[in-house]
Protein backbone atom coordinates (compact mmCIF):
# COMPACT_ATOMS: atom_id res chain seq x y z
CA UNK A 1 0.00 0.00 0.00
CA UNK A 2 1.08 3.78 -1.00
CA UNK A 3 2.01 6.00 1.75
CA UNK A 4 1.60 10.13 1.22
CA UNK A 5 2.11 12.65 3.75
CA UNK A 6 0.44 15.49 3.57
CA UNK A 7 1.71 18.62 4.98
CA UNK A 8 -1.08 22.00 6.27
CA UNK A 9 -4.70 21.46 5.95
CA UNK A 10 -5.65 24.17 4.58
CA UNK A 11 -8.34 25.31 2.19
CA UNK A 12 -6.71 23.19 -0.45
CA UNK A 13 -6.10 20.65 1.07
CA UNK A 14 -9.51 18.60 1.31
CA UNK A 15 -10.26 17.12 -2.05
CA UNK A 16 -6.48 16.47 -2.66
CA UNK A 17 -6.79 13.60 0.36
CA UNK A 18 -10.14 13.05 -0.31
CA UNK A 19 -9.18 12.12 -4.01
CA UNK A 20 -6.11 9.90 -2.60
CA UNK A 21 -8.23 8.47 0.06
CA UNK A 22 -10.32 7.08 -3.36
CA UNK A 23 -7.59 4.83 -4.00
CA UNK A 24 -7.66 1.79 -2.12
CA UNK A 25 -4.14 0.91 -2.14
CA UNK A 26 -3.53 4.98 -0.51
CA UNK A 27 -3.19 5.48 2.83
CA UNK A 28 -2.92 9.13 3.66
CA UNK A 29 -1.40 10.94 6.43
CA UNK A 30 -2.15 14.40 7.11
CA UNK A 31 0.16 17.16 9.51
CA UNK A 32 -1.50 20.38 10.62
CA UNK A 33 -2.05 22.27 13.64
CA UNK A 34 -5.28 22.73 14.18
CA UNK A 35 -7.37 19.33 14.78
CA UNK A 36 -10.08 20.68 13.48
CA UNK A 37 -8.44 21.14 9.91
CA UNK A 38 -7.50 17.79 10.21
CA UNK A 39 -11.23 16.31 11.01
CA UNK A 40 -11.99 18.37 8.19
CA UNK A 41 -9.82 17.17 5.60
CA UNK A 42 -10.04 13.57 6.85
CA UNK A 43 -13.71 12.58 7.90
CA UNK A 44 -12.70 9.84 9.95
CA UNK A 45 -11.50 8.14 6.79
CA UNK A 46 -9.93 4.49 7.99
CA UNK A 47 -6.97 4.73 5.98
CA UNK A 48 -6.52 8.33 6.91
CA UNK A 49 -4.38 9.33 9.85
CA UNK A 50 -4.05 13.56 11.28
CA UNK A 51 -1.14 14.15 13.46
CA UNK A 52 -1.32 17.59 15.04
CA UNK A 53 2.37 19.05 14.52
CA UNK A 54 4.08 22.06 13.38
CA UNK A 55 5.29 20.97 9.77
CA UNK A 56 7.32 23.17 9.38
CA UNK A 57 9.76 23.28 12.35
CA UNK A 58 9.35 19.20 12.89
CA UNK A 59 9.25 18.35 8.89
CA UNK A 60 12.12 16.04 9.05
CA UNK A 61 11.20 14.18 12.08
CA UNK A 62 7.71 13.70 10.52
CA UNK A 63 8.97 11.88 7.48
CA UNK A 64 11.66 9.85 9.46
CA UNK A 65 8.59 9.12 12.03
CA UNK A 66 6.11 8.12 8.72
CA UNK A 67 8.62 7.06 5.88
CA UNK A 68 5.96 8.29 2.87
CA UNK A 69 6.55 7.35 -0.21
CA UNK A 70 5.41 10.88 -1.21
CA UNK A 71 4.97 13.87 0.37
CA UNK A 72 3.01 16.62 -0.90
CA UNK A 73 3.83 19.98 0.68
CA UNK A 74 0.54 21.86 0.81
CA UNK A 75 1.74 24.81 3.54
CA UNK A 76 2.65 28.16 2.11
CA UNK A 77 4.85 29.14 -0.78
CA UNK A 78 7.04 30.10 1.20
CA UNK A 79 7.61 26.75 2.97
CA UNK A 80 7.75 25.29 -0.71
CA UNK A 81 11.93 25.45 -0.51
CA UNK A 82 12.77 24.29 2.72
CA UNK A 83 10.46 21.20 2.45
CA UNK A 84 11.65 20.30 -0.99
CA UNK A 85 15.41 20.43 0.02
CA UNK A 86 15.26 18.57 2.91
CA UNK A 87 12.36 15.77 1.25
CA UNK A 88 15.72 15.60 -1.60
CA UNK A 89 18.00 15.00 0.92
CA UNK A 90 15.82 12.47 2.82
CA UNK A 91 15.36 10.31 -0.78
CA UNK A 92 11.78 11.44 -0.87
CA UNK A 93 9.51 12.56 -3.47
CA UNK A 94 7.72 15.63 -3.77
CA UNK A 95 4.51 17.49 -4.93
CA UNK A 96 4.29 21.08 -4.55
CA UNK A 97 1.23 23.23 -6.63
CA UNK A 98 3.43 26.87 -6.31
CA UNK A 99 5.46 28.85 -8.37
CA UNK A 100 9.02 27.36 -9.55
CA UNK A 101 11.44 30.26 -7.87
CA UNK A 102 15.05 30.05 -8.18
CA UNK A 103 15.99 28.36 -4.98
CA UNK A 104 14.01 25.61 -6.31
CA UNK A 105 15.32 25.88 -9.88
CA UNK A 106 18.59 25.31 -7.74
CA UNK A 107 17.56 22.00 -6.56
CA UNK A 108 17.57 20.16 -9.98
CA UNK A 109 20.87 19.06 -9.81
CA UNK A 110 20.79 17.36 -6.35
CA UNK A 111 17.49 16.18 -6.73
CA UNK A 112 18.04 13.92 -10.47
CA UNK A 113 21.25 12.83 -8.66
CA UNK A 114 19.17 11.45 -5.29
CA UNK A 115 17.07 9.94 -8.02
CA UNK A 116 14.01 12.79 -6.45
CA UNK A 117 11.15 14.00 -8.45
CA UNK A 118 10.22 17.28 -7.49
CA UNK A 119 6.83 18.06 -9.07
CA UNK A 120 5.29 21.94 -8.73
CA UNK A 121 3.35 24.34 -10.17
CA UNK A 122 0.21 21.84 -10.37
CA UNK A 123 -2.99 23.35 -9.38
CA UNK A 124 -5.23 25.93 -11.55
CA UNK A 125 -2.98 28.43 -12.08
CA UNK A 126 -0.50 27.57 -12.36
CA UNK A 127 -1.10 23.85 -13.49
CA UNK A 128 -4.01 23.10 -15.48
CA UNK A 129 -2.97 26.33 -17.68
CA UNK A 130 0.51 24.33 -18.49
CA UNK A 131 -1.19 21.09 -19.78
CA UNK A 132 -3.62 22.72 -21.95
CA UNK A 133 -0.61 24.74 -23.65
CA UNK A 134 1.32 22.25 -23.73
CA UNK A 135 -1.27 20.08 -25.48
CA UNK A 136 -2.08 23.27 -27.93
CA UNK A 137 1.77 23.77 -28.83
CA UNK A 138 2.05 20.28 -29.77
CA UNK A 139 -0.72 20.47 -31.63
CA UNK A 140 0.23 23.30 -33.56
CA UNK A 141 4.00 21.61 -33.71
CA UNK A 142 2.49 18.32 -35.31
CA UNK A 143 1.31 20.26 -38.09
CA UNK A 144 4.52 22.12 -38.83
CA UNK A 145 3.26 25.44 -37.07
CA UNK A 146 4.71 28.65 -35.31
CA UNK A 147 3.51 29.88 -32.58
CA UNK A 148 3.27 33.79 -32.94
CA UNK A 149 1.39 34.96 -29.85
CA UNK A 150 0.12 32.78 -26.61
CA UNK A 151 -2.71 34.04 -24.21
CA UNK A 152 -4.19 32.30 -21.99
CA UNK A 153 -6.15 33.74 -18.63
CA UNK A 154 -7.97 31.64 -15.86
CA UNK A 155 -9.37 32.06 -12.58
CA UNK A 156 -11.32 30.35 -10.12
CA UNK A 157 -14.99 32.57 -10.31
CA UNK A 158 -18.30 31.77 -8.17
CA UNK A 159 -21.06 30.85 -10.40
CA UNK A 160 -23.19 33.81 -11.14
CA UNK A 161 -26.01 32.20 -8.66
CA UNK A 162 -23.27 31.93 -5.85
CA UNK A 163 -22.03 35.38 -6.63
CA UNK A 164 -23.19 36.86 -3.63
CA UNK A 165 -20.89 39.55 -2.29
CA UNK A 166 -19.83 42.93 -3.48
CA UNK A 167 -16.27 41.68 -4.43
CA UNK A 168 -17.59 39.07 -6.75
CA UNK A 169 -14.85 36.59 -5.81
CA UNK A 170 -14.84 34.16 -2.83
CA UNK A 171 -11.88 32.86 -0.84
CA UNK A 172 -10.74 28.87 -2.18
CA UNK A 173 -7.32 28.72 -1.28
CA UNK A 174 -5.29 30.81 1.45
CA UNK A 175 -6.27 34.32 2.55
CA UNK A 176 -2.86 35.40 3.11
CA UNK A 177 -1.98 34.02 -0.41
CA UNK A 178 -4.54 36.35 -2.22
CA UNK A 179 -3.11 39.61 -0.13
CA UNK A 180 0.00 38.39 -1.32
CA UNK A 181 -0.89 38.48 -5.05
CA UNK A 182 -2.68 41.97 -4.39
CA UNK A 183 1.53 43.17 -4.48
CA UNK A 184 2.81 40.86 -6.98
CA UNK A 185 4.88 41.72 -9.96
CA UNK A 186 4.07 40.73 -13.33
CA UNK A 187 5.87 40.49 -16.94
CA UNK A 188 4.44 40.29 -20.12
CA UNK A 189 5.96 40.47 -23.95
CA UNK A 190 3.49 42.35 -25.85
CA UNK A 191 4.51 42.83 -29.71
CA UNK A 192 8.05 42.01 -28.79
CA UNK A 193 8.44 44.35 -26.08
CA UNK A 194 8.35 43.65 -22.35
CA UNK A 195 6.14 45.58 -20.01
CA UNK A 196 6.99 44.87 -16.32
CA UNK A 197 4.83 45.90 -13.95
CA UNK A 198 5.95 45.70 -9.91
CA UNK A 199 4.62 45.63 -6.41
CA UNK A 200 1.24 45.35 -7.91
CA UNK A 201 0.93 47.84 -10.97
CA UNK A 202 -0.53 45.16 -12.68
CA UNK A 203 -4.25 45.80 -11.28
CA UNK A 204 -3.62 49.36 -13.07
CA UNK A 205 -3.30 47.64 -16.71
CA UNK A 206 -6.43 45.58 -17.08
CA UNK A 207 -8.57 45.33 -19.81
CA UNK A 208 -11.95 43.79 -20.26
CA UNK A 209 -12.87 40.70 -22.41
CA UNK A 210 -16.72 39.36 -23.09
CA UNK A 211 -16.77 35.46 -22.57
CA UNK A 212 -21.00 34.50 -24.22
CA UNK A 213 -23.06 33.68 -22.93
CA UNK A 214 -21.59 34.84 -19.01
CA UNK A 215 -21.08 38.65 -20.14
CA UNK A 216 -17.82 40.56 -19.22
CA UNK A 217 -14.96 40.15 -17.03
CA UNK A 218 -11.74 41.99 -16.27
CA UNK A 219 -8.06 40.25 -17.03
CA UNK A 220 -4.49 41.39 -15.79
CA UNK A 221 -1.39 39.90 -16.33
CA UNK A 222 -0.37 37.29 -13.55
CA UNK A 223 3.27 37.30 -12.11
CA UNK A 224 6.30 36.80 -14.68
CA UNK A 225 5.22 34.76 -17.89
CA UNK A 226 8.60 35.46 -19.65
CA UNK A 227 9.94 32.30 -18.33
CA UNK A 228 7.39 30.63 -20.02
CA UNK A 229 8.68 30.95 -23.81
CA UNK A 230 10.95 28.59 -22.60
CA UNK A 231 9.06 25.94 -20.93
CA UNK A 232 6.42 26.07 -23.66
CA UNK A 233 9.11 25.30 -26.11
CA UNK A 234 7.85 28.85 -28.40
CA UNK A 235 10.88 31.22 -28.35
CA UNK A 236 9.64 32.35 -31.68
CA UNK A 237 6.89 34.30 -29.75
CA UNK A 238 6.60 37.80 -29.80
CA UNK A 239 3.93 37.61 -27.60
CA UNK A 240 3.18 36.16 -24.26
CA UNK A 241 0.87 36.97 -21.47
CA UNK A 242 -0.65 34.83 -18.48
CA UNK A 243 -3.53 36.39 -17.03
CA UNK A 244 -6.46 36.48 -14.21
CA UNK A 245 -9.92 36.56 -14.69
CA UNK A 246 -12.04 38.35 -12.19
CA UNK A 247 -15.47 40.27 -12.31
CA UNK A 248 -15.67 43.98 -13.37
CA UNK A 249 -14.13 45.90 -10.38
CA UNK A 250 -12.03 43.28 -9.07
CA UNK A 251 -8.84 45.69 -10.13
CA UNK A 252 -10.12 49.20 -9.30
CA UNK A 253 -10.84 47.43 -6.07
CA UNK A 254 -7.39 46.05 -5.21
CA UNK A 255 -5.72 49.87 -6.58
CA UNK A 256 -7.52 51.73 -4.62
CA UNK A 257 -6.83 48.75 -1.19
CA UNK A 258 -2.77 48.79 -2.30
CA UNK A 259 -3.05 53.26 -2.54
CA UNK A 260 -4.48 52.64 1.10
CA UNK A 261 -2.21 50.58 2.46
CA UNK A 262 -4.65 47.98 3.88
CA UNK A 263 -2.55 45.12 2.43
CA UNK A 264 1.00 45.79 3.69
CA UNK A 265 2.34 43.51 5.93
CA UNK A 266 4.18 46.09 8.39
CA UNK A 267 2.19 48.44 10.46
CA UNK A 268 0.22 51.28 8.89
CA UNK A 269 -0.42 54.64 10.98
CA UNK A 270 -4.30 55.23 9.33
CA UNK A 271 -5.09 58.27 12.39
CA UNK A 272 -6.91 60.79 10.68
Amino acid sequence: MSHVLVFGAGRVARPCVQHLLKDPGMRVTVVDMDPSNLSRVLENHPRGEGIVADAVKEARELILRTNPDLVINLLPAAFMFPVAKLCVEMKKHMVNPSYIKDDMKALDGAAKEAGVTLLCELGLDPGIDHMSAARTVKFIRDRGGRVESFRSVCGALPSAEANTNPWGYKLSWAPSGLIGASKRDAKVLLDGVVHEWPNGETYEHVYLEETDPLGWFEIYANADSLPYLERYGIPEAKTIYRGTIRYVGWCETVVAMNALGLVETDGQDFSG
